[in-house]
């Protein structure tokens, strides 16, 4: 594991010693993947039920949504197949003229079968659109959009069967539950700042990470 080269004894004692996955994951500067995989490798056993890196408190009951529900387990495995190949987890951030920072995560799924498209938009509603004009000898793309609660509870369902970007997909979940914050207009609290700071520079290191699997 050249990335951890000489650290990963460090890196196994600060797990064991409390620190998250997530939370070593951004010190050492690797993906979560990268931490996991040394983890298992040593037979250290995980622990599990709390979002690496983020708050320790009660766990939150998973999002539900009625479209997601409806879902076979069949479609949820389709689903994922999609988010794994043409799909992308995006996690926006934008800083306003009085120099807040907002954080938008959105799915997308991508593909040249508009009736794919369709189907997603029928099933789980979202927005959908054509792409571009094709180059010659291109197919034209369409766009399946999702985010918010339904985008959460999807994830949660399909988490499962992703077999390429789960860590992509637990970064999501992790800020999705940060922006309950601004959807109700409280105040935000300076340690959900800095969580959600660690959350994207997480998410950017998984990205660089992704390109190389």
């Amino acid at each position: 594991m050249t990335v951890l080269a000489g650290r990963e004894d460090a890196v196994v004692k600060a797990y064991v010693d409390g620190k998250s996955a997530r939370r070593l994951a951004h010190e050492f500067g690797v993906g979560d993947q990268t931490i996991r995989r040394l983890l298992e490798a040593r037979g250290v056993t995980r622990r599990r039920g709390q979002p690496a890196g983020c708050r320790t408190e009660p766990a939150e009951a998973p999002p539900t949504d009625a479209s997601v529900s409806a879902l076979s387990l069949t479609e949820l495995a389709y689903i994922a197949g999609l988010i794994d190949g043409e799909g992308c987890l995006l996690i926006y951030r934008k800083r306003d003229p009085r120099g807040g920072l907002h954080f938008r995560c959105i799915l997308r799924v991508s593909n040249t079968s508009q009736r794919v498209i369709e189907w997603l938009q029928l099933r789980l509603g979202g927005g959908a659109q054509a792409g571009q004009p094709p180059q010659p000898n291109h197919l034209r793309v369409f766009h399946w959009r999702c985010e918010g609660p339904r985008m959460a509870a999807l994830l949660v369902a399909v988490r499962p069967f992703l077999v390429i970007k789960p860590e992509l997909a637990d970064l999501l979940l992790a800020m999705q539950r940060t922006l309950t914050y601004s959807a109700s207009g409280l105040r935000l609290p300076p340690d959900v700042a800095a969580e959600r700071e660690l959350i994207f520079a997480q998410y950017q290191v998984e990205r660089r990470e992704m390109k190389g699997r």
